[in-house]
């Protein structure tokens, strides 16, 4: 198997014990006849998974130099140079480790971006998907990571959230489906956030650092900010069952930031993770970014990047009284987000995206990185 594999790749002669040679990556289990069994460790990824095979069948080439530049907690990001130029292929969680549509989702954005130029969003072109091996090809762009922040990138994050209001408004928008995690109401998130806190309390049952993090500060934070944000809404009129409209509601990659984004020679900046993209509520693109832990910002970068993000949603009346609302309970939510990783198959997930830190060392990091986010939640229940 190895050999032939060999010759799907480099063009290398398999043994004269195999067949004749057939087109088509279809043929690999004829071309495979014959090979001595393979030893423990050259045993390798299953076909259909492995990133130089699937550009090889994408492109339609065999000579192809394909080598990981990126892997998250989630997806795996490969470099594929043909002859011609590099491409992006992009390697999604399989439907066991995560059935979530994030590939569908993707697709839908960039399609959507690249119908709109005019919009000014800049991000990959989609260009082929294989739905078997869960991966996609995209176009390579040439750049560095955005982070860290850079002086006046709070105002070309407030740019680009103000495009992609403008790309709401439009005649396609309406065909967007809902970002995955979508809270377009409150009773959505106060929902959501159950049902995350309710898996972590299975895993707190074998470890009783977390038990004690979920009972003596998690728990209380999110009671207090649920009641709370109900007062709010009562007081505004509001009703925390109601679904947003669409004048309310934004199409949001659902992950925006500069840990997401490429910085061009230019100093513009390039959107790169849709994953999640569809409708949401504004208020979750503009906290997610100031509390995500990956744009690591301070006290006073949280404050203009409210402030300068949230200001393109300010014509809506009720905007600004969901901010004050929901702040505390978003930023609940990344606590309970951040402590993924002590549930079992979210680890193995990051495993295969290329997580080398030991499992317990990293449960030790998140404790402490959900132990801050409540702190920013209770500051942020102290200021109201």
């Amino acid at each position: 198997a190895h050999k032939a594999r060999n010759f799907l790749l480099h063009g290398r002669q398999p043994q004269k014990t195999l067949r004749p040679r057939e087109p088509g990556l279809d043929r690999f289990a004829i071309w495979a006849e014959g090979c001595p069994p393979a030893q423990p460790e050259t045993v390798l990824p299953p076909l259909s998974r492995d990133p130089a095979l699937i550009a090889a069948r994408c492109l339609d080439e065999r000579e192809l130099g394909c080598r990981q530049v990126s892997g998250s907690g989630n997806a795996c990001v490969y470099r594929s140079d043909s002859k011609k130029r590099p491409f992006a292929l992009k390697l999604y969680p399989t439907p066991d480790d995560d059935p979530r549509p994030r590939m569908a989702h993707e697709k839908a954005a960039l399609e959507l971006i690249g119908r709109h130029a005019e919009a000014g969003l800049r991000a990959p072109r989609f260009l082929q998907a294989d739905p078997g091996a869960g991966a996609a090809l995209m176009s390579w762009l040439d750049g560095a990571p955005a982070l860290p922040v850079q002086a006046g990138d709070f105002i070309r994050l407030a740019e680009i959230a103000g495009r992609l209001l403008a790309l709401s408004q439009g005649d396609e928008a309406d065909a967007m489906p809902d970002s995955i995690g979508a809270t377009l109401s409150a009773q959505a998130l106060f929902s959501q956030l159950e049902g995350r806190l309710a898996l972590l309390e299975v895993a707190a049952r074998k470890d009783a650092r977390l038990e004690q993090l979920l009972r003596s500060r998690l728990r209380p934070l999110f009671d207090l900010a649920r009641g709370r944000s109900v007062r709010l809404y009562e007081r505004g009129g509001l009703d925390p069952a109601r679904r947003l409209s669409r004048f309310e509601a934004v199409l949001s990659p659902s992950d925006f930031g500069l840990h997401n984004a490429l910085r061009d020679p230019g100093g513009a900046l390039w959107l790169v993770d849709f994953e999640y993209f569809g409708w949401d509520d504004p208020v979750r693109l503009v906290v997610d970014l100031a509390l995500h832990p990956a744009m690591a910002l301070d006290s006073a970068q949280r404050v203009e990047a409210t402030a300068r993000l949230g200001a393109p949603f300010l014509r809506d009346p009720a905007f600004a009284l969901r901010l004050e609302a929901l702040s505390p309970l978003i930023a609940v939510r990344w606590a309970l987000i951040v402590l993924n990783e002590f549930l079992p198959n979210v680890w193995r997930r990051r495993q295969a995206a290329g997580q080398l830190m030991d499992w317990e060392k990293a449960k030790v990091v998140q404790l402490s990185k959900a132990a801050n986010l409540l702190t920013l939640a209770a500051e942020y229940l102290s200021e109201a």
